[in-house]
């Protein structure tokens, strides 16, 4: 009997409600006095940062001093830029500001806080990112590729089956891994505090309720099988 070769690509996804949420903001200000516009941008920027201190309180000694809505926060430094209108006026015009990405791990607190955004000028909500995290990540990708080798080899049965033939694995080549939750990424609209504006005045600050968004994790493998 003939030798038999069958090659197959096996795949898995396994989807998790998401751990983390990154939230990226900016904050940003312009007009025609660099001092006005940074000045904005900077008092805002310090109401933003104790806002965030109050989520993960630190003793003396630089320590977690209680339970932390936050797991990690970044801000990046205060740029300005300037240019010339083509109004014919040649009046100078002058922007700052300032980027915030934090990860929550307390979504209540991270609706509580959006809400809060949504009341102060000169801040847009520019991405919020599910996330799950890594050792999560790291276990679930585990369990994805298993379950794409047993893909691919339920596959080859199926076709041996019919053939009357037993196979097994000779070769496998690693193939794609896919991860990814929910968020616009940059694509979708702005949250900005021109919308919180357009809400009645009595839900101003309130909070948002946000479900958590499902993560998943996918991954491929290429199996060739041999038989007699």
């Amino acid at each position: 009997m003939a030798p038999l070769e069958i090659k197959v690509t096996g795949s898995s996804t396994i989807t998790r409600r998401a751990e983390r949420c990154v939230l990226t903001l900016s904050v940003s200000s312009s007009g025609a006095s660099q001092d006005i516009v940074s000045q904005e941008v900077k008092s805002t920027t310090n109401n933003i940062q104790d806002l965030f201190k109050q989520l993960a309180p630190t003793d003396e000694f630089g320590f977690l001093g209680g339970p932390a809505a936050i797991t990690a926060s970044s801000m990046t430094s205060l740029r300005t830029s300037s240019w010339i209108p083509d109004d014919n006026n040649n009046a100078r015009k002058y922007k700052a500001d300032v980027r915030f990405e934090v990860i929550f791990k307390d979504f209540a607190k991270l609706g509580e806080v959006m809400g809060t955004l949504f009341t102060m000028a000169h801040v847009e909500i520019d991405d919020i990112e599910w996330r799950l995290t890594d050792a999560t990540k790291a276990k679930l990708g585990s369990e994805s590729r298993k379950a794409a080798i047993r893909d691919a080899k339920a596959k080859a049965s199926d076709y041996a089956e019919v053939l009357g033939r037993e196979v097994v694995a000779v070769e496998i080549e690693d193939g794609w891994a896919r991860y990814g939750g929910g968020g616009s990424n940059g694509s979708g609209p702005k949250f900005t505090t021109r919308m919180a504006h357009t809400a009645s005045s009595a839900n101003a600050g309130s909070g948002i309720a946000l479900e958590p968004h499902d993560v998943e994790l996918s991954a491929s493998v290429q199996v060739k099988f041999v038989g007699e």
